[in-house]
Order: C-alpha cells, then structure tokens, then sequence
C-alpha cells in the first residue's frame, strides 16, 4: 500500500543578502503567470520568481537557453559537451527530473526519462521565460520538485523578417584521434576547425487580416572536433571524432482573436544527428566506438483559446489541447538499434472566478494520455489526471494569503494529494515580505519502472513516487532601477528515487529514503 506524509517545515532565519542590479529600467509592473496559474505582478507573485522577457534575452547575448538560465540565482547547468550534447537543469540542488519544463503551459518532460534536454528548445520562438522556484506540484502535477519553468513562445506579428548567420571554430592542434583500436593515431592540426560550426536562423511575422502569423526556424552543422588535454590515459591531446552534429527546427504560429478573448494554434518540430559515444574499448589504450550514432525527433502541435471574459465578466477561461512526439534511435553497430517512440495527448483546462473583492476563485484540472513503444520497454501506456483548488484571499490591501490543493491520479500506481500555502505582504509599494510551504512530488517513469533486465541495470516495479516538503522565507524589492530578490529555503525529500548498484556491475532504481537540502539565494 502506498501512503501520503504531510508535513509542515517552519525557518527563522538570519540571511544574508543577494542583489541583482539592472543594467536598465525594470518595470515594476511586469506580469507572472505561472506561480498562480493567473495573471499576477511579480513584487507581489508568491514565492521567488524571475521573468525574463523577448528584450532581456536578446541584450544578455546568450546563444542557447541553457547559457540563459545558467545565470539566475539558484540555477545549475549540466552540460555534456559540445554543440548538440545533452544540457540538463537543476533548482535549487533537484535532480533534473525534479524540475518542470512547460512550454506555453504544456509540459515537456518527458515520461520515458524523466527529464528535458534544454538543447532541443530553440531560442529564436521564445518571448519570454518566467522561472518560479520552490515546489508547484499543487499547482501542476508531478515533477514540479525544485520548481518550474514556462517558456512563453511569440504570438504576436512584428511585420518583420530576420535573418542570423553564425560561425564557431576551435584553435587546431595537433592531437591523437579517439577511436576504435588499440593504437595511437596521430592526426595533425585541421585549420578547419576555424569553421567547425554553422547555424542559420531566420524569422518572420506578418499580419493576414486579423490573424498574426510567426514564424521561425533554424539549421545548424557542426563538426564538434574539439581536442582536449586528456591526463588521465595518455597525458597528451586527444581529437574527438564521431561528435558531428546535424539538426534543425521550426515554429509556426497562428492567433487570432475571438469574441473578447484570443483562439490560436502553433506547432513546432525538431531533428538531430549526432555522433554519440557508444561501446568502450579497455586495453593498452582506451577508446570509444566511432560508429555509435543518436537520431532524434520531437514534435508538438497546440489549440488554445484564452479569455478574461467567459459567458461573463467575472469569469475566464484557459483551454488547451495538444499532442507530442518523442522519437530516438540510438544505432552502435553490430548491436541492433534501440529505438524509444512516445505519444503524448492532453487537455488542459484554468478557470478563475471573481466572487468577491476579497475573494477569488481559481481552479482547473488537466488529462495526460502517454503511449510509449520501445525496443527496451516494449508497449506502455500511463493515463493520469488532476484537479486543483486556489483561493487567494486579501483580508487586508497589503496582505494576500493563497491555499491551493492538489489531486493527482495515474493508471499505473495510487494518486497523490499536494498542497500549498503562500503569503504575501506589501511593506511598501517596491518591498514585499514572502513566506511559502507545502508539498510536491515526482512520478517514477517509465525506465524507472519497466527497464528489463539487461545484464546490467533493471527497473523496478515497486517503485512509490518522490515526495518532497518544502518551505521559504524571502524578500523582494522592485524599482524602475533595482530588483532584488533575497530567499532562504529547505526542501525535505521521502522516497528518493536513485538508481543505485546493488551488485558489482548491476544497477536498479530504488526509494533510497529521505533527503534534506537547505540554501540561500
């Protein structure tokens, strides 16, 4: 039998002080959706949040999401290697899977891994990212552990086309190639190399009647011959070969409007091949095949339609249906292919109703239908769904208190129960004092589960769901010229899920028990 904890984690803590300084203006008033699931400014936004909208991201000259977020406070990368390698995210000391990618409301992670290569989210389609920190499962779900990230993509024609060439290159060197064989093969510098990556990107809206149309898409070829100094085996330069990279996207959006609220659709679509390290060969010099390739697909399509005014003024709604494909193959010959295909069908649907001035109501739920088909995993399928409750109350003009609770049922293992309580208070009109708490949780997926017996790892059925109890102290000041945000936090962990070896050379998931992360930002 599987059972719900519930615990509250209360800090008094001394803190020291983290300051970010705008090279610009800050406007004060900008607005948050995600840490409510409605429209919220961000002083007064539960919780630690950050937005960063179409202006900043252009001025911090960044050249992937993983180069943007990597320099928010309570942010960590983990990056793989060159163009194409896998980028991963933590907040706040998560595990990549403990953290929730939406992109435009819809979540991206994906049931197989668990988690998202921010590699395969294009920058050019992206207006604006908001970032909430903390636990949000009572607001969306499963994997919303260290926090959430909505990337918001472009809707609204510019009447403008832009065109972007790019060029990365490596010093050349002399180095011994990485390959198969037992041999040390020497290769000489390859002033091609000062060309090894190239990346198109172009983008375009227009306006057809009362339609806007937004489009935009990139290619990118890469060589990724990069040496290194490899002190470890040899303590000479390497060349690495078999990292070549080609892929490519695309973004196509339609919005219009209708009635007093907005209908829309987009779709967006992702290839890469890429040379990845597969079987390795020990002996007097070790090596790493050359011939292990990884073909990827991704693919989401969306209908929306959003409005403030819903059958009356003191209702909206927020609805939304979409489709995702997720496909790779991964070939290291002469093993056979492994390939991992996964459909996914959602409904998303967010109502807020106006009941009183001191009283709203906001609520919603979402189904989630995933098919995987996979040489590993064979036939899978996981239906799951929830619903939630928010009643933000403002007994007084500067204090807003906000419960939300959460329930969540899956096909494959018993439902989960989450929640959360924030507080807001206004000091003065840039200062607010903020204190949230509550719980969240992480789904396993389907490797954690299903992965057979391969001789050297195996999943396991048994498996319960991460439960996580959180909670936070900070302060938020905004001004036309400084923003600052300063927040003290402990996470407390039930149910770990690790992958661990339980005999020499085999490994297996399992619920390791409880874990307890406390930091300042």
């Amino acid at each position: 039998m599987y059972k719900q904890q519930f615990a509250a984690l209360f800090l008094c803590l001394c803190l020291p002080i983290t300051l970010a300084l705008a090279d610009t203006e800050l406007e004060i008033s900008e607005i948050v959706v995600t840490a409510t699931r409605t429209e919220e400014e961000i002083l007064t936004a539960p919780g630690h949040v950050t937005v960063l909208d179409e202006e900043e991201i252009s001025r911090s000259g960044a050249k992937n999401l993983a180069d943007l977020l990597t320099r928010q406070a309570g942010i960590k990368i983990n990056d793989y290697g060159a163009e194409g390698a896998v980028k991963s995210i933590s907040i706040r000391g998560s595990a990549s899977a403990q953290v929730l990618i939406l992109v435009n409301g819809v979540r991206l992670n994906n049931t197989v891994t668990g988690g998202i290569d921010l590699a395969d989210i294009p920058m050019d389609s992206i207006k604006k990212i908001e970032l909430v920190r903390g636990g949000s499962s009572a607001l969306y779900g499963s994997d919303a552990v260290g926090g959430v990230i909505n990337i918001i993509t472009k809707r609204e024609a510019e009447n403008q086309f832009k065109l972007k060439i790019e060029n990365g290159s490596y010093i050349p060197r002399e180095a011994i190639k990485v390959s198969k064989g037992s041999t040390e093969t020497g290769v000489d510098a390859n002033w091609l190399d000062l060309a090894d990556t190239q990346k198109l990107s172009l983008q375009y809206s227009t306006e057809l009647g009362n339609v806007d149309l937004v489009t935009s898409g990139s290619f990118t070829r890469a060589a990724n011959g990069f040496v290194w100094n490899d002190t470890e085996y040899i303590d000479d330069y390497r060349r690495r070969v078999n990292a070549d990279l080609l892929g490519g996207n695309g973004y196509l959006s339609f919005t219009a409007p209708l009635d007093d609220g907005s209908l829309g659709a987009n779709a967006s679509v992702a290839y890469e091949d890429v040379g990845v390290p597969g079987s390795i060969y020990t002996g007097a010099f070790n090596s790493i095949s050359s011939n292990a390739r990884q073909r990827s697909l991704t693919a989401m399509g969306q209908v929306y339609f959003e409005t403030d005014r819903f059958l009356s003024d003191l209702l909206s709604l927020d609805a939304k249906a979409f489709y995702k494909l997720a496909r790779m193959t991964f070939t290291d010959p002469p093993s056979d292919p492994s390939i991992h295909t996964l459909h996914s069908f959602g409904l998303d649907v967010t109502q807020e109703l106006v009941a009183l001035e001191m009283l709203s109501v906001i609520y919603g739920g979402n189904l989630l239908i995933d098919l995987v088909d996979s040489t590993q995993l064979n036939t899978q399928n996981r239906i799951s769904g929830g619903v939630f409750l928010e009643l933000p109350i403002y007994p007084l003009p500067q204090l807003t208190i906000i419960p939300v609770v959460r329930y969540d049922l899956y096909s494959d293992f018993p439902g989960s129960l989450n929640f959360k309580l924030s507080t807001v208070y206004s000091v003065a009109e840039s200062l607010a004092v903020k204190l949230s708490g509550g719980s969240s949780y992480r789904a396993p997926t389907f490797n954690d589960l299903y992965w057979p017996n391969d001789g050297w790892s195996e999943g396991n059925k048994d498996l319960t769901p991460e439960t996580g109890y959180y909670a936070e102290l900070g302060v938020t000041v905004a001004t036309e010229r400084l923003h600052l945000d300063t927040f003290a936090f402990a996470r407390y962990l039930v149910d770990a899920i690790q992958w661990m070896e339980t005999a020499p050379f085999f490994y297996e998931p399992m619920n390791i028990g409880r874990l307890f992360y406390p930091g300042v930002e």
